[in-house]
């Protein structure tokens, strides 16, 4: 008789790898599909980008599994190279790795961007420690890392210069927000409000970051989905959430905001919630153990929260994630033997581990908000905007719904506008009827639109109007639905406010040198603002290209205020009277263009064209 032998354990499981890794990619997909749903409201050119986005990361991790299969291939040992490709192929589950990286990345990424975070995932973090199940770190949580650091500047939440839902400004997200609150970060509760956003909006996904970050409700789902299927062990999620809910609530208490919403913000905001349920449960770079998995949770909480609060970055999700997994060999090596054995030790250490972290955390939140002045609520350290020239506009609006419950108001704005004409300040009355008809937040919401924009900008917005029946015409930012009055009013003050200023936009190209010179041929684009009813120069926006570089850039920064300022209340005829620059540039003998002379010309020239249009 014959005895087959075999390796423990001997009660198989239904579920092969290959099952839990498709599962899992169905439910990353629901996700995504998701995030392109949203984003189709957004604009189709929005909608488009996000499906090539995930196309672009798929082909790439293709085409890198394609390129190590074709090195590792060896003819006398896997026989033919298409069942070995197969296989390569299916069983490296590198499209995992593709949907997680683009779900962590906002809708403006460069596609490049998406190529080097796939590349450095496929190729150096899975592959050269052998493939799947061989490397020490989880792929996409250290390609995102490496993206961040390399390209941060890219990583944008918007297409194009627009605001949208949730971007304090063009390309910027909510939770990069965050980090200009130096002694107070993730320690107020009032940033959504100032971005018009709702809890409701944060928990369905309906701002933009991260395009796959942001479905809160969703993911909680899907996470309580892959628990009960066993594709995720549910202790590592279950403890992360606990230890991070466990360190807001004193910090909440600390810095004297409402607990609820402290909690809903902590996890509604940021890759908590996605990092806890598709990033730190990896079961390749976890521990091996039950008690592991618990303890990877608790670690990966504090060090979250404590760069939440306390580091530079807007947030911590993927830095603890990787930190973790590095220390996945210890917690392993520490737990081995028998399980059961000691397991007061292993509670004790858990407890005290917990204990730290809520401590820690308190007290660094203390210290935090006692740096802040009384009743300061944000501590930026950014310089306050110096206001160059302030206008007040003013506007009459007709009665919402024919004056049956509201009366016609009069809506007034004081718009401060910088040297280059960008709004940096406005300031609203009586821009409803009834007064709280237009909520705060919905106020701050149109007043943080409008100061991202300078007159050139809102000059460019669509007319937005009221017609004969009551009803809103027009679309874009400034119009929020079910609120045109309101918004019509704001809009027109603002409009009313700049009724003296006209616009005109010149440009001019310096040949730098002879035909032999290695200097390319410059171009500098400015718009020129002017007074309609005093016919003057009040003030130039400068393009980025076109003025002093190089060596030249310091020296030019600290000339242009005073060059500008020969141009700022210059009679506009006198002006276009000059046929040399030397004629606005010498004063009193003094040449002020002098070692800047290519950048002042262009500049003289480029707006003597401004009004010859």
């Amino acid at each position: 008789m014959e005895l087959k032998t075999g390796f423990a354990p001997y009660r198989r499981s239904k579920q092969t790898t290959f099952k839990i890794m498709l599962e899992l990619l169905i439910v990353l997909l629901v996700v995504y599909l998701a995030a392109i749903i949203y984003n189709f409201t957004l604009g189709a050119a929005y909608g488009l980008k996000a499906i090539l986005m995930l196309l672009v990361s798929i082909v790439t991790t293709f085409l890198c599994d394609l390129f190590v299969a074709g090195i590792r291939y060896k003819k006398d040992k896997d026989d033919a190279f298409g069942p070995y490709l197969s296989k390569f192929l299916l069983g490296n589950y590198s499209i995992i790795t593709a949907v997680i990286l683009t779900l962590t990345v906002p809708i403006g990424t460069p596609y490049y961007v998406l190529i080097v975070g796939n590349i450095f995932a496929t190729l150096l973090v899975k592959h050269a420690f052998g493939g799947f199940g061989n490397n020490i770190v989880n792929p996409a949580v250290a390609a995102r890392i490496v993206l961040l650091l390399t390209f941060g500047s890219t990583l944008k939440a918007t297409l194009g210069t627009d605001p949208i839902a949730g971007g304090s400004a063009a390309g910027a997200t909510i939770t990069t927000s965050y980090a200009t609150q130096v002694w107070a970060k993730w320690l107020l509760g009032s940033l959504p409000e100032a971005n018009g956003l709702t809890m409701l909006d944060i928990y369905l996904g309906r701002y933009s970051a991260a395009i796959g970050e942001t479905f809160t409700i969703l993911l909680l789902v899907a996470g309580v989905y892959l628990a009960v299927r066993k594709i995720i062990n549910w202790r590592t999620p279950v403890f992360y959430f606990g230890t991070i809910a466990l360190v807001a609530i004193p910090l909440a208490l600390i810095a004297k905001v409402n607990v609820g919403n402290y909690l809903l913000l902590t996890f509604g905001l940021g890759g908590v919630v996605f990092g806890g349920v598709f990033m730190l449960t990896d079961p390749v770079t976890s521990p091996t153990s039950n008690f592991g998995k618990a303890l990877i949770g608790v670690i990966a909480a504090f060090l979250t929260m404590l760069i939440r609060v306390a580091g530079n970055l807007p947030e911590g999700v993927a830095i603890s994630i990787l930190f973790v997994n590095f220390l996945v060999p210890v917690i392993d090596k520490l737990n081995g033997g028998v399980t059961n054995k000691n397991l007061w030790k292993k509670y004790v250490v858990a407890a005290t581990l917990g204990l730290v972290t809520i401590g820690t955390m308190s007290a660094i939140g203390a210290g935090k908000m006692a740096k802040l002045a009384p009743g300061e609520d944000d501590t930026s350290e950014e310089p306050p905007v110096e206001i160059f020239v302030s206008y007040a506009g003013t506007y009459t609006s007709p009665a919402p719904d024919g004056g049956e419950h509201s009366s016609e108001f009069t809506t007034n704005v004081e718009v401060g506008l910088d040297i280059e004409f960008n709004i940096v300040k406005l300031e609203i009355s009586d821009y409803a009827s009834p007064p709280k008809y237009l909520k705060d937040n919905e106020l701050e919401q149109l007043v943080s639109f409008y100061t991202t924009l300078d007159v050139k900008g809102f000059r460019d917005l669509s007319a937005i109007s009221i017609s004969d029946a009551g009803a809103s015409v027009g679309e874009g930012a400034h119009l929020i639905p079910g609120k045109g009055y309101s918004s019509v009013a704001i809009y027109k003050a603002i409009e009313n406010a700049f009724s003296d200023i006209n616009i005109a936009t010149g440009s001019h190209t310096s040949a730098m040198c002879g035909e032999h010179c290695t200097y390319e041929d410059e171009t500098l684009t400015v718009d020129v603002y002017t007074s309609l009813e005093e016919s003057k120069i009040l003030t130039l926006n400068l393009s980025e290209e076109g003025q002093s570089t190089d060596s030249f850039k310091n020296k030019w920064a600290n000339k242009y205020p005073e060059i500008l300022a020969l141009y700022q209340g210059l009679d506009i005829d006198t002006f276009i009277g000059y046929t040399d620059p030397a004629e606005l540039y010498v004063v009193d003998g003094d040449d002020l263009a002098a070692g800047l002379t290519f950048t002042c010309d262009r500049l003289f020239y480029a707006v003597q064209d401004a009004f010859m249009h």
